[in-house]
């Protein structure tokens, strides 16, 4: 089912499930405060704000987005999600990404411009630590231009002397 909103909508604490085919249609913005919203269909906002919480799935975001202190996690494990608009992360906010193997990873895929500060937080499946390989390469993050970069990115070194290394270069 499709969900309209006139003005605003906030999540404080729920879980908010757009699930694929769904819409979550408005025309102000959505500000999370808490709880977890999953776009697996599509958010369309004239803005969405997170405070607190995650926002993560499969589907797509029609808008601009400002992470301020919450967490982005793209994907069910792994998954992408896109951002058709801008995105801006504060030094209070963190982008989750998981990658389970060389083909199976997490993608946040911007259309717009990418503004980056706070936190990448990388999650290694414990079956590709095993079998990763020297110049595995993963392209996590795309978008259309960049600034800034993260202040704090955890989960680069993954076990037995082998890590990544982080490459803002144009994606």
């Amino acid at each position: 089912a499709d969900i309209n909103n006139l003005g605003g909508m906030a999540n404080n604490g729920v879980d908010l499930i757009v699930e694929g085919g769904g819409v979550l249609d408005g025309t102000g913005n959505f500000v999370q405060n808490a709880g977890t919203t999953t776009i697996n269909g599509l958010m369309v906002q004239t803005g969405v704000t997170i405070n607190a919480g995650t926002l993560g799935g499969n589907g797509s975001i029609r808008g601009n987005v400002v992470n301020t202190g919450g967490t982005v996690g793209p994907g069910n494990s792994p998954g992408t999600l896109t951002v058709d608009g801008d995105f801006a992360q504060g030094p209070g906010g963190t982008v989750a990404i998981e990658i389970d193997s060389i083909s199976a990873f997490d993608i946040l895929a911007i259309e717009g411009a990418a503004t980056l500060a706070g936190v990448l937080d990388l999650t290694v499946d414990a079956g590709y630590a095993a079998t990763a390989q020297e110049g595995d390469l993963f392209t996590i993050i795309e978008w259309a231009s960049f600034s800034g970069a993260f202040a704090t990115v955890a989960g680069l070194s993954f076990g037995d002397g082998l890590f990544f290394t982080l490459d803002y270069g144009a994606a």
